[in-house]
Parts: structure tokens; sequence; C-alpha cells
């Protein structure tokens, strides 16, 4: 009912919605280039498989992207982002012990096609592999291509090979020598850190209980990024234990960050171990960029205050630091509980705040319901860029957006590359070289399902249709964004899939959203996407940059927008481009 009365509001209000979020996922820029249109869809199948992997790792899915993306390299040799696929076939045969496999597909990319982008990547996993067999002589020579590579030479993918090359060969493993986070903040010092205020986080722990250092408030608490795959982090472990089971009654508790590639050796690792403190699967490095983590195992340890007093202790140090602490914030006196004024309310304190002041404060800062109600069409115009973890940067195209009364037109230009897409308030269509192809519906469906939920997300809409559908709202507390408080709002979309709805206690703008998506034959996808730089259009207040980080971090800026303008019909009627 709710969905369908949107649809038939007569406000343009679907387009709106869909408009803001297929940009922030880079879903035209992925499908300007296919063709055939389904050549596409396989390489979104192949890219949602991987993806759905860090968080669900199993050897099945794995065989599934094995088999898929084979199929797709046959089949597609010549498309633009085959060496993608290569990269990724390579990996998921080395994970499942192939490793020779995975040779082979490394080898077959830098030869077909030495300047690809993903051949850096490739060049190193190779390197890898090969240490992985013991064949070091054939890695050695990998790793120097790489470094006397041209075009990726003086990258980041170059100074990894440089560093192992450093190491002794009976510490190559195949492994990297770095934590995945390292490169997230260069020159980073943790001894720099002590004195500070540790930063706290909100996430979810492997028992799915809420976890933050607010939570440990009075105790002291050690911080201890590793992984399974570290050996460092592995031979400190007993000492880890050690000093965890002595102190664990005198207020001491250990928050574990693990850095693993995958769930299921870590959760393989603490059960053997019997590791009895709590833990957090950092898949996406959202704590290990909070404290600027290059290498593992690194810890940080905090004072019942929530100050941090040591960092990277390992040994007898980490005991005898421990206990100091431990020592120090069990001597201080307990606070006595603060009495309730009489002219208070019992309880009142804990009263949460009203969802629906919240969004009201919101919708007036975004230019007022009278406003956001008042948008009928809309012509927008955007440049979208892919950002890669080695500071690489790829220019996804212009993209110009019109949408009127259920009807929604959009052309992109990608390097010369041209497309559209069309949707006349019924059927799907994509555009390729001036021709319309309809998207059959069976492939269509979950794009479709998709398009739904964004209609309810659209920032402009989302908040007066939140303040007058009697949907469920749900208060989930504070959370930094970018360092500013925002109140989380937790909320049920179309689908029936949980939004997040992240709204900023100073401006009252909505700066967040975080969600899942599942598209095609791939699994389930996290979406964190962020809106900033607000401008204003006609009273209304707009974000003119958009960015998603979903393993990739993908940016919008709006180039240009016109609000209620004048839209001929005939831009929606596909027939007329055949």
């Amino acid at each position: 009912m709710f969905v369908q009365n949107q649809a038939n509001s007569g406000s343009g209000r679907f387009f709106v919605f869909l408009l803001t979020n297929l940009l922030l996922i880079g879903f035209y820029a992925n499908f300007a280039d296919a063709n055939p249109i389904k050549t596409a869809y396989k390489y979104q199948e192949i890219k949602a498989i991987a993806k759905g992997l860090k968080k669900e790792h199993t050897p099945e899915e794995l065989e599934k992207l094995v088999e898929k993306s084979n199929e797709f390299i046959a089949s597609h040799p010549e498309y633009k982002r085959v060496d993608e696929v290569y990269y990724l076939l390579g990996n998921a045969l080395r994970q499942l012990g192939r490793v020779e496999e995975g040779i082979e597909v490394f080898e077959e990319l830098v030869e077909k096609q030495p300047e690809a982008r993903y051949v850096r990547d490739c060049l190193l996993e190779l390197g890898l592999a090969y240490d992985a067999l013991d064949k070091h002589d054939e890695a050695n020579s990998v790793y120097k291509k790489l470094i006397n590579h041209p075009k990726y030479g003086s990258g980041s993918h170059a100074t990894r090979a440089k560093k192992i090359l450093e190491q002794e060969r009976a510490d190559r493993t195949g492994e990297l020598p770095k934590a995945p986070s390292a490169q997230l903040a260069p020159g980073s010092n943790p001894s720099q850190w002590i004195g500070q205020p540790a930063t706290d986080f909100q996430v979810t722990d492997l028992d799915g209980e809420k976890l933050s250092l607010e939570k440990y408030r009075g105790q002291v608490v050690l911080l201890d990024f590793w992984a399974t795959w570290c050996g460092p982090c592995i031979v400190e472990m007993p000492n880890v234990k050690k000093t965890y089971e002595k102190y664990k009654d005198s207020k001491f508790q250990i928050i574990g960050i693990s850095l693993d590639r995958s769930k299921e050796p870590l959760e393989a690792y603490i059960e053997k171990e019997e590791l009895a403190w709590v833990h957090y699967w950092d898949n996406t490095q959202k704590v290990s960029r909070l404290y600027k983590v290059q290498a593992i195992p690194s810890t940080f340890l905090i004072d019942g205050e929530g100050v941090i007093r040591k960092t990277n202790l390992r040994g007898h140090a980490l005991e005898h630091a421990v206990a100091d602490l431990v020592k120090e914030n069990l001597s201080k006196p307990t606070a006595p509980p603060t009495d309730t004024p009489p002219d208070t309310p019992e309880g009142a304190q804990n009263t949460e705040p009203n969802a629906k002041e919240i969004i009201n404060a919101a919708i007036a800062a975004h230019g007022g319901l009278e406003k956001l109600e008042a948008v009928k069409s809309i012509v927008m115009e955007s440049h979208s860029f892919e950002h890669f973890p080695d500071g690489s940067m790829q220019d996804e195209g212009k993209t110009k957006i019109y949408f009127h009364a259920n009807k929604f037109r959009s052309e992109w230009d990608n390097n010369n590359r041209k497309g559209g897409m069309i949707f006349d308030g019924e059927a799907l269509y994509m555009i390729r070289d001036g021709e319309v192809k309809l998207l059959p519906s069976a492939e269509g469906k979950s794009y479709v399902d998709f398009f739904k939920d964004s209609l309810f997300r659209e920032p402009i809409w989302l908040l007066p249709t939140l303040l007058k559908e009697d949907a469920p709202i749900q208060y989930l507390g504070t959370e930094a964004v970018k360092g500013i408080p925002a109140s989380i709002l937790l909320v049920t979309q179309p689908s029936g899939k949980k939004l997040k709805v992240f709204i900023s206690k100073e401006t009252h703008y909505v700066v967040q959203f975080s969600y899942e998506i599942k598209i095609g034959g791939g699994g389930v996808e996290n979406v964190d996407a962020f809106f900033d730089d607000y401008q204003d259009v006609d009273g209304i207040k707009i974000p003119y940059h958009r960015a998603t980080k979903n393993g990739e971090y993908r940016q919008v800026l709006i180039t240009d927008i016109t609000l209620n303008a004048e839209i001929d019909e005939a831009l929606f009627r596909p027939e007329q481009l055949n």
C-alpha cells in the first residue's frame, strides 16, 4: 500500500529518490559500456558475489565466483573491465587452495593486457602466490617487474613489493607484511595517542551485541588490533590470555579488533583458543581507520576515564602496565549516584528524544515542508568518480537526468561511451548507441525492487514521508559522523529492509544512510552513503557532494540542478528513438 501510494502521487517523487541513490552506487557508470546489456549484468553479478564473500566467506561462494568468472572471461574477453574479473578469479582460486591455477590466471592477464589497471594488483598477488609455494625466485622476478613497471612502478603496490623483497625468504609465506588498513593513515604513530581521549565507536560484536568504548567507561580497556594470519599476533596471544585471566575480575576488559580477511578463521581461532573477551571483525576498517592502525599487533591501553595511557605493549610490559593501571583505577572512589532534582519527574533523564521532533527539525533545515512537497520535476547534471584503496581514481563520466510525473530518463557520457536509461512508468529500457532495448522483467526485477527503496531514501522526500506516513520509527541514539554528533533513526523501507538515517544535531541535515542491498544473483552488500556540501536551490538545501563507501569509495559531484523544470513528455517515450 505504501509503495503504491507513492508511485501514484503524481509528484515525481519516485524518480527523485531513484536518481540520487542510483548515482551513489555508480549504477549508471557500470551500465554505460554494456554491449550487449546482459554483459553488464553478468559483470555486476560477479562483483556482487565477490563483495558478498567479504561478509560470508564460504567455499561454495568461492566456487560460484570461479565458475561465473571463467564463463565471463571466455564469453567476453574484450569487455573493458575484464581485467578486474581476472583479478577476482585468481584470488578466489588462491583462497580455495588452487594456487597454481590462480598463478595461471594472473599470468594470462599480465601477458594479454600489460597496461590494464588490475595488472598492478595481479602482479602483487602473483608474487605472493609464488611465495606461498616457496618459489621465491619466481616471486622475486614478479615483484621486480611490478617495481619497474612504467605505469605502476611508483604506486603503493610497488612499495609493498619492495617491502616484501626486504624480508627474509623464510618469512615470506604469501601474506602481505602489513595489515590491510596500513595505507589508510600514512605516517601515523601510536605513541602520539598517549594522553589523548580514546575515540569512541559504536559497532556490533561477533555475538551480535552492541559494542562501544563508552560501554566500559570506568574500566581499564585494552584495545587490541590483530588477525589470525598475523604471526606476531599469534605469538603474543598466550600473554594476552594470561593478562586477561589475571585481571578480568578487576574492572579490566579486552576488546579484540580483528583485521582478518574473512570471518570463518577468526571465529574458529577464538573458539579453539577460548578467547573469552569481546571481539569485533573490522571488515570495513571502521575502527582501524579511527585509530590509524598501520601494522599489527597494535594495542591501546585505556584508563577508566577513557584516556589512552600506553600503546603497543607486548610480553611482560603488557601485564605490568595493566597491573599498574588496574591498581590505580580500583583505588579511585566510586562517584555517588546523583539525586534526581525534586522538580524533575522520576526517570525523565532517560527519556529518548522524540523522533517526530528530530524529523520536523530536519524538514525545517532542508527548506520546509511546503517547498519540499512542491517539487514536481527536476533536471540534474553530475560527475562521478571511483576511488581505490591505493589512492588512484577513475573518472566514471558525466550524467544528465530528467524526471517528471512517474517517468525517468538518464543520459551518460563516459569517455565518449554514451548510453542511458528510460522508465516510462511501467517498464525499464536501456539506451545504447541511439537504440533502445527493453529490460526483461525477469532480469530487471531485483533492480526495480531496488528502485522502490531508492524512492524511499531520497533525503528531500524521505523526511516528509516519515512525518506523514504511519511507519514505525525507532530512535537508536547518537553517533559521530565526520566528528559531528548525529541522531540515528531506524526506519523500514518498502522492501521491508531496514534503513538507518543519520541526522546532524548541528545542522539538522541528513548526513548519512546505512542499509543493505541485494541486486541480481549476488550477495547482500552493506552500504554507508554520506551527504555533504549542502547548497541552496530555490530555498531547498540539496547535498552537492554525495559518496558511498562499500568496499569501494564512489563520489558524485552535482554540477547543476533545476527544480520544477519544464520537461518534454516525449523524452520518456522509448519508441521514438527506434
